[in-house]
């Protein structure tokens, strides 16, 4: 969807600017840009690098415009926020806002869902 202002430089523009006006320091070496059309998770190098900078803790915050810029797999995205939840890292969605309550999980999952 390129036509709605959402390519790639503009997400990264606009995760650019989310960051510089939270304060965020931005380190280039942990910027994940990946076209990845697949539903396979495990062939994702730089999904991988993310996962695992997260488990070192060398990031606190992952900025994303939208969950399904993650993945576009439910299971995938569950797998990935529980990951993210347990190592203390926070994601963060620069065109999503969504409080810590049930209903905006319950958002989430939906919005998450595809069918296959």
């Amino acid at each position: 969807k390129q036509e709605d202002n959402t390519s790639l430089a503009t997400q990264e523009a606009n995760g650019r600017r989310y960051c510089a006006e939270r304060g965020y320091l931005l380190d280039e070496a942990h910027i994940f840009i990946e076209v990845h059309t697949a539903g396979e998770l495990w062939e994702r190098e730089k999904f991988s690098r993310l996962r695992e900078a997260m488990r070192s803790r060398a990031i606190d915050v992952v900025v994303t415009r939208d969950l399904d810029r993650l993945s576009r797999d439910q299971r995938h995205q569950a797998f990935f926020l529980v990951e993210a939840e347990r190592v203390n890292v926070s994601v963060e969605y620069t065109d999503m806002v969504l409080e810590d309550t049930p209903d905006a999980q319950l958002l989430l999952a939906i919005k998450g869902y595809r069918l296959s």
